[in-house]
């Protein structure tokens, strides 16, 4: 399965590609070479497979079809790292990918804690972009009209993203996604999971404690599985 972090259409190219036509092969759709090229015949192999299971068949990889194709419940979850000033986007259970965001400013920090969507709108405009996604009283996420931002803690309180980002992240969350945000007091670090690592031999490198590292990494449900390319906080 490969990470969900764009559409993939006619002309994509890449790994993730490489893994749809593999899929794609493995479920008996022709997707011809798997040479991570979104061509014809992987095209006509999309639309054979969303046809075969009653979805749009526009030959476009979006949230739907990658579901559909590996099984996925697809429950998304958002964690913002305020001392990284990154925001993590989860797809049941397992790291999809990280965002450059901004956060608020000394006089208005970003409220800590867990939240909930509750307000999605669309190209709200201005300061906020193209999206708005609201987790808490006037807090959200959402676009900017200063992408030199971002990066930054120069909001009134909100995340901001850049406009591509927060286009993606508006269209896997639901009104009900959880997101997370960590106090920014602590030192956060990352690290790609490489073969042979387990969460206990993690923690002993980092010198951490086995407990923090789980705490810190919501999106692993199950202690035993990781896999090789996985980016862990590390706490």
């Amino acid at each position: 399965m490969f990470p969900f972090t764009r559409a993939l259409r006619l002309g994509s190219r890449g790994q993730d590609v490489r893994h749809l036509q593999e899929r794609l092969n493995t479920l008996g759709f022709d997707a011809g070479l798997q040479d991570g090229i979104f061509g014809p015949r992987t095209h006509q192999a999309v639309i054979q497979f969303q046809a075969s299971r009653g979805l749009e068949a526009d030959g476009i990889v979006g949230l739907a079809t990658y579901r559909a194709l590996f099984d996925v419940a697809g429950r998304a979850r958002i964690l913002v790292n305020l001392a990284q000033r990154r925001l993590y986007l989860y797809l049941d259970e397992v790291l999809q990918a990280s965002y450059p965001v901004a956060i608020g400013k000394p006089s208005t920090p970003t409220p800590t804690g867990t939240f909930a969507v509750t307000e999605k709108a669309m190209n709200p405009g201005g300061v906020f972009g193209t999206r708005w996604i609201r987790f808490f009283e006037d807090y959200g996420i959402h676009g900017t009209n200063n992408p030199a931002s971002i990066g930054n803690a120069v909001s009134n309180g909100c995340i901001r993203m850049y406009n591509d980002d927060v286009n993606f992240i508006y269209a896997v969350v639901t009104i009900g996604t959880e997101v997370r945000i960590i106090p920014s007091e602590r030192s956060y670090r990352t690290y790609i999971v490489q073969l042979g690592d387990t969460l206990y031999s993690i923690a002993l490198r980092f010198g951490v404690s086995f407990e923090d590292l789980l705490s810190a990494n919501v999106g692993v449900a199950d202690v035993d599985v990781i896999y090789v390319g996985q980016e862990l906080v590390i706490p």
